[in-house]
């Protein structure tokens, strides 16, 4: 009663205005850290129940025991399966519904994963009928899902309502991913050189990404993947990394082309054959995709009968096969009491199934159906949106198996639903914390040194695509700035610089500028006069197709989606506060304060760029991003050094009376270049002097000179890797020494060529050819898997002696 007084006395300050704002807060939670629920039907709304579900630790004990016996029974049956076939010879459950399913496995049966363990992680459904009994809705073992929401939902939880958790002493949700690594690296030898890693079936999954970051693991794809002479490797930049273990985010189905027949760019051809050498071991074991039936889930109290001669604890569903006509004939009779799901666990539609009479099955083969009955579940309160209700809950729980003995976890949270179907169609899901109250502070994980410890070998090269991704990110992160700067620096001549004789000159030079970003200058030309509302909405807001400060923000988040296990939690949210920011803000002409979107970007950018200097390891990925950087802002110099020599050539076809001091200034200005001018050479501007200085300078940090020495600094670390190319470093010096020579010979006719300045046209052609070799063979070298491959693949007779 106690402990109920103070949590009623914490919801007190729920009001409607209360709950509205905490629903908002936490939407901007989920959204700013990329966490989407995992659904088993897609496109599935979701929002976040701020009430949470009380569990009394009576009823957790008599979950924990009854799912653990489960757990027990499951690891017994797929053995069995694969192996004897004893539970299908003495008939205790029939052979035809599984043995015929495309579920079943054929190429795993004889094969016995390393150490004999079949499951390692473990998730199901539970709801309390109106009985008052607890009842299992559903098993996932091949593939379990969102194993980290709960954790996300408590976090969430804490800072939309940190008033819900004063005085209260709850059952933490931390630790979920150290249990689990500590499962996975059971019965290993102490052998440093293993690899534990995680596969993913998208660069966007959300929750592999926090699962790799927090276990210390690295992330793949399956095209990062290859087998050789039946191992499993990583292909990074440094060559071929083994895998020992792999936790994998695929379905049975999407394993290996060769024994599945998937796609060839779905799976890892030749996984089967690491499995069959014993080489590697997967998490969990390939197989495990058949407890996905809800037939065979219903069988799971005969199993326990069956495997370990006990009274089950919790029953299951009660599920019927769709193609016995008795079944579904009461079925069509009083459907509203059943529901229809496919093998996979998957809500069927029942008009797509009978024909115009209603009574008549269409030609879908009702053999991959099955029929539930509904149970009548127990209500729980709960807020959708300001509205109360009572809701059937679902507690979604998950366990580990290490050493052969299954735990429930205390980890789970809540699955608010108005049908407990929980796959209809447009229906939202409603989750919500599940507080299991402890009533003293003894509860701790175990010790988890040894599973790190075996973990923690060295620290495995970058993979082509992660540093693509940060190479990209370095490159529009800039080009964003650059844009925005370019607004700034219009914005700061007013509108009296684009009109008349004055403004058609101002119009010609922007047009110049803007030749660098993929955005048709013509379009200016013919458009008649501008002002900067029409300026802001193409260049800030912009489109998808062209440069804007949007679309680069925008891209630069898709790379950083691609490769969030790379990125620090903070980089995460501060790229993603950033991109939902530009991504909300109004875009009407009349509602814009363009002097505050504008300056509000500028803080925000370098906030983004600081936090990235900040978090990130000093280590390859942040050179690659170091090296987009500074080749973005090389590229735009070199722009701008060709619009220089082309101002001086044709100044009066071009201006038309524009003046050239006030050209060159704003050139100056672009590049945040005017105060560095104005230490080294007396006013008034020198066309000649300016391009010195954007091409030659060794100091000032938009020079094409600098940004190559950054880049050549930034590439240093390909010497000391074996097997990785050094043919962009070698290409970057021989730059520099161009660069270097031209300077020298500058300096030595400095009196001589005072002023002339034709000779930096060759040049400028010359480098800016060099610019687009060195891109195209940076991207050849690092940055696909084809050419990281063939780089270590050269070396004969490698594999055969590993």
């Amino acid at each position: 009663m106690i402990i109920w007084k103070n949590i009623l006395k914490n919801a007190a300050f729920l009001d409607e205005e209360n709950l509205e704002k905490s629903q908002q807060s936490l939407s901007l939670y989920f959204k700013l850290n990329g966490v989407c629920p995992s659904f088993y039907e897609e496109n599935l709304d979701y929002y976040i129940d701020p009430w949470p579900l009380v569990l009394s630790v009576d009823d957790w004990m008599e979950i924990r025991v009854g799912v653990e016996q489960r757990m027990l029974a499951w690891r017994r049956f797929l053995k069995d399966l694969y192996f004897e076939k004893s539970i299908f010879k003495d008939k205790v459950i029939p052979f035809e519904p599984f043995l015929s399913s495309d579920q079943y496995r054929r190429e795993c049966v004889g094969l016995e994963p390393p150490g004999g363990e079949y499951l390692y992680i473990y998730s199901c459904e539970v709801a309390k009928e109106e009985k008052g009994k607890w009842i299992v809705l559903r098993d996932e073992l091949e593939q379990p899902r969102n194993l980290m929401l709960s954790e996300e939902i408590r976090k969430g939880l804490k800072e939309a309502l940190p008033q819900l958790f004063e005085g209260l002493e709850i059952m933490p949700l931390t630790g979920f991913p150290e249990r689990m690594l500590e499962a996975f690296s059971q019965n290993l030898s102490d052998d440093k050189n293993c690899q534990i890693a995680v596969v993913a079936a998208t660069a966007e999954d959300w929750e592999a990404a926090i699962l790799a970051r927090r276990m210390g693991i690295p992330m793949f794809l399956p095209s990062d993947l290859v087998v050789l002479q039946g191992k499993l490797y990583a292909k990074t930049l440094s060559g071929l990394e083994p895998i020992n273990i792999l936790f994998r985010r695929l379905p049975d189905s999407l394993l290996d082309p060769i024994a599945t027949r998937c796609g060839a760019q779905e799976g890892i051809a030749g996984l089967f054959w690491c499995l069959r050498k014993a080489t590697l071991r997967l998490i969990n074991a390939a197989g495990c995709g058949i407890t996905t039936d809800p037939l065979l889930q219903s069988y799971t109290s005969k199993m326990i009968r069956y495997y370990l001669g006990e009274k089950p604890l919790l029953n299951s569903l009660p599920t019927y096969p769709a193609y016995d006509p008795d079944v579904f004939s009461l079925f069509l009779d009083s459907f509203q009491n059943y529901f229809l799901k496919d093998r996979n666990g998957h809500s069927v539609v029942l008009e797509k199934l009978l024909g115009k009479d209603e009574k008549t099955i269409s030609r879908l083969d009702c053999r991959s159906l099955v029929i539930q009955k509904k149970p009548q579940l127990k209500k729980f309160p709960s807020f959708y949106r300001t509205t109360l209700s009572h809701k059937p809950t679902a507690l979604v729980l998950f366990g580990v198996v290490k050493n052969g003995q299954p735990e429930l976890l205390p980890i789970m949270f809540g699955k608010v639903i108005s049908d407990v179907t929980f796959q209809e169609n447009n229906q939202s899901h409603l989750y919500k914390d599940v507080w299991l109250l402890q009533e003293n502070n003894s509860w701790s994980f175990s010790n988890v040194n040894a599973c790190v410890s075996v973990s923690m070998r060295s620290r495995i090269a970058p993979l082509s695509r992660v540093a693509e991704s940060m190479y990209w990110m370095g490159r529009y992160l800039t080009r964003s700035m650059q844009l925005n700067h370019m607004l700034l620096t219009v914005r700061s001549y007013g509108d009296e610089a684009m009109k008349g004789e004055r403004g058609e000159a101002f119009q010609n030079l922007l047009s110049e500028v803007l030749g660098y970003f993929v955005i048709p200058s013509h379009s200016f030309h013919s458009a008649g006069p501008i002002d900067f509302s029409m300026l802001f909405s193409s260049f800030f807001a912009g489109t998808d197709w062209y440069d804007s400060v949007v679309s680069c923000i925008s891209r630069c988040y898709d790379n950083g989606r691609k490769i969030r296990d790379s990125l620090p939690p903070e980089v995460w949210l501060a790229l993603s506060s950033l991109f939902f920011s530009l991504q909300t803000q109004p875009h009407v002409r009349s509602s814009i304060n363009y002097d505050q979107r504008l300056n509000e970007f500028s803080i925000a950018s370098d906030r983004l760029l600081a936090i990235i200097n900040e978090h990130l390891l000093r280590n390859e990925l942040w050179k690659f991003f170091q090296i987009g950087t500074f080749y973005e802002k090389g590229k735009f110099s070199l722009h701008l050094i060709k619009l220089c020599t082309k101002i001086t050539e044709k100044k009066e076809a071009l201006f038309r009376g524009f003046f050239l001091q006030i050209a060159l200034e704003w050139i100056l200005k672009l590049t945040s270049a005017l105060y560095a001018y104005r230490s080294l050479y007396h006013y008034p501007f020198s066309p000649k002097n300016l391009i010195e200085l954007l091409l030659f300078d060794r100091q000032f940090p938009r020079s094409i000179y600098f940004c190559l020495s950054q880049i050549e600094a930034m590439l240093q670390f390909t010497e000391r890797i074996r097997n990785m190319s050094q043919k962009p470093l070698s290409f970057v010096r021989y730059m520099e020494a161009k660069l270097k020579r031209w300077a020298d010979e500058i300096d030595s006719n400095k009196e001589k060529d005072k002023d002339n300045i034709t000779q930096f046209t060759q040049w400028i052609e010359e480098i800016e050819k060099e610019f687009y070799e060195f891109h195209s063979l940076l991207s050849d070298e690092y940055l696909t898997h084809q050419s990281t491959f063939e780089n270590v693949v050269m070396e004969e007779g490698k594999f055969a002696t590993d």
